[in-house]
């Protein structure tokens, strides 16, 4: 059987073995990718990802995504399982509901339980009791729009029965490997992709300037704008534009701090991006990436889709280097 990603070139063949960069991890974390589509999981899979996560036609976070229909999620869940290692998919349900929705919402959860689903990702704690109470054998991930950025928050979803916890982009790595060591539940870090300007989750930009938000899915990315002062000449800026999270650099700390699993943003993207970007990182895991290879690998990224790159405050809460405000 011929998938759409056997057809995708991408310069992986510039990846050589070296020794591995992982100095005795905890574990080797978990390889999370995006997929909008059939096009892009499978692509996912074949370049090295152990997981990706999808939407559904409605309650997806990406809702201009192609997203999947009941029968693309099980043939995606089908050919995960019969994988060698087994690999999983994860459905994201992960907008906020409203009262109204709440049939549609169950019927949207049996679906994702129906098929086999490996978890279902939510941001809304309604959905999450639905779930439970519904389909208690299904498997609850915190998703990054819950704004979990604190010990005390991944605690919370622990003792309400979450496996997971995708904590907020903006923690340090002292935050992270403290989640990590005393939260007692699984922790999953964003590593690659777009950043919002505010917490995700707690972002009302788009909703108060265009009424479609964020937490419906329906973000229209006011903060990709440009901005200026109609009194003041070449004043127009993108104050708001974020540069790309790339947590290459920081892949070794994140394993060695027990992190489970390593998570790339990006489910309205190509297939060949997430191809591309599965593939970087799973080298990097893989102790296969030299520092002439990752030079390559990173050029050949940045032609499919590019911003600048950012580590955000993974490293220091005064880096500067966070927004891209002359973006063209």
């Amino acid at each position: 059987m011929t998938h759409a990603a056997d057809c995708y070139v991408i310069s992986v063949t510039h990846m050589t073995n070296a020794q591995s960069t992982l100095a005795e991890p905890k574990q080797i974390p978990e390889l999370l990718a995006p997929a909008g589509d059939l096009e892009s999981a499978y692509a996912a899979f074949q370049y090295g990802a152990d997981a990706v996560y999808v939407g559904l036609r409605r309650f997806s976070a990406r809702a201009e995504a192609s997203n999947f229909s009941a029968d693309d999620l099980g043939e995606i869940v089908a050919f995960a399982h019969a994988a060698t290692p087994r690999r999983r998919v994860f459905a994201a349900v992960n907008t906020l509901v409203q009262n109204r929705e709440l049939a549609e919402l169950v019927d949207t959860v049996a679906v994702a339980a129906e098929s086999g689903a490996d978890a279902l990702i939510v941001q809304d704690l309604g959905v999450a009791h639905i779930a439970k109470k519904h389909f208690p054998t299904l498997r609850l991930h915190g998703s990054t729009q819950m704004a979990v950025h604190s010990l005390a928050g991944a605690q919370a979803l622990r003792d309400i029965g979450f496996k997971r916890v995708t904590l907020a982009r903006e923690l340090t790595m002292e935050e992270v490997s403290d989640i990590v060591a005393n939260a007692g539940i699984e922790v999953e870090v964003f590593i690659h992709g777009a950043l919002c300007y505010s917490y995700s989750g707690l972002c009302l930009y788009s909703s108060l300037m265009r009424t479609g938000s964020g937490n419906r899915g329906r973000c229209s990315y006011p903060c990709r704008d440009i901005f200026g002062s109609p009194t003041q000449s070449g004043s127009a800026r993108f104050p708001f534009s974020m540069k790309d999270l790339a947590f290459a650099e920081s892949v070794t700390d994140l394993a060695q701090a027990g992190v489970a699993c390593l998570k790339i943003e990006g489910r309205k993207k190509s297939a060949l991006y997430v191809a591309s970007t599965t593939a970087y990182y799973r080298a990097l895991l893989a102790g296969k990436s030299t520092q002439d290879s990752r030079r390559q690998t990173e050029s050949d990224m940045k032609t499919i889709f590019s911003r600048p790159w950012t580590r955000l405050y993974l490293r220091s809460r005064r880096n500067p280097d966070v927004v891209d405000t002359d973006v063209v």
